[in-house]
């Protein structure tokens, strides 16, 4: 009988396909071989009694023939990336260089200090943390965050007793912010000090870390008002209004009394003035300072 074997795709018959209808050829008959991969794996080229990578294959019948189509498992690249830079980490498990086909990996978004994670974009979607994937190609997937956000709430005490930069009530910042604050006292009113989480609550102009919702509140006190009476010796004004100068030769002695009282505060409490030339002074801004030996005014 004239004609030759079948041609056969050898041991990769699993992973591919021929286009035959017909168990023996005649002699030149044309025969057209097709490899067709299974999913996961890539047509490489021809061996036997072909070769090449050409697909279709053209064969001619002139002999009996053995042709092996041969593929190879495909890999695929996984490659990760956070928004913006610095936010976070991503991992990967397995990690690897390349994956398998349809090969199980899990993605774990971690934020960083002050951020949260919000969700992944690239080749994934959603906010699902752990994200499981399967390999199926080339994948490049983003890790999204985002700044936390707090809030600072400023208060003053009492009520009136001043005003703060930012103003009363609350202000939304980005985690890690630092935040310049100062006040301003009230006329009549003198800064005492901030509650809350400020740097240097002593002073009138601080900062505040935002590494959380924070409240502040900004102390005063009402200044009493003193006026200056003559306690002998010398020429006196017989009042000060908190402020002004004094004309004066010799030594003067003051008594202090708080406005709007007949009692003298304290008669040890005194003023003491010696100069011949002309005295100022803000009396509003003074503190009265006392001990057992010693009873002195100095300027806060």
């Amino acid at each position: 009988m004239a004609g030759y074997e079948s041609v056969r795709c050898g041991t990769f018959e699993r992973k591919g396909s021929k286009n035959l209808d017909k168990s023996n050829y005649g002699y030149n008959e044309q025969v057209q071989l097709t490899a067709t991969p299974n999913a996961g794996y890539e047509f490489t080229g021809w061996s036997g009694d072909a070769s090449g990578s050409a697909n279709p294959l053209t064969v001619t019948m002139n002999s009996n023939k053995n042709i092996k189509a041969n593929f190879t498992a495909l890999t695929y690249t996984l490659t990760t990336d956070v928004n913006p830079s610095g936010s976070g980490s991503v991992s990967k498990n397995p990690n690897k260089t390349n994956y398998s086909y349809n090969e199980q990996v899990q993605l774990t978004a971690v934020a960083a200090v002050g951020y949260e994670f919000t969700g992944w974009s690239g080749d994934a979607g959603g906010s699902a943390n752990p994200l499981t994937i399967y390999m199926t190609s080339n994948k490049s997937i983003t890790a999204n965050f985002t700044p936390l956000i707090y809030t600072l709430s400023i208060n003053i005490n009492p009520a009136g007793g001043g005003t703060t930069n930012p103003a009363v009530g609350n202000h939304t910042y980005n985690s890690g912010d630092v935040v310049n604050i100062t006040v301003t006292p009230a006329t009549g009113y003198r800064f005492v000090n901030w509650t809350g989480g400020v740097a240097n609550p002593n002073s009138a102009s601080t900062t505040v870390t935002m590494d959380g919702n924070k409240t502040v509140t900004a102390n005063f006190e009402l200044v009493t008002p003193l006026t200056l009476g003559e306690n002998g010796g010398g020429q006196a004004p017989d009042a000060f209004d908190g402020s002004g100068s004094v004309a004066s030769a010799q030594l003067f002695r003051f008594s202090l009394t708080a406005a709007g009282e007949d009692a003298v505060i304290g008669s040890s409490l005194t003023i003491v003035l010696a100069t011949t030339g002309i005295v100022t002074g803000d009396f509003a801004n003074l503190q009265l300072v006392q001990d057992t030996t010693n009873h002195e005014l100095i300027d806060d």
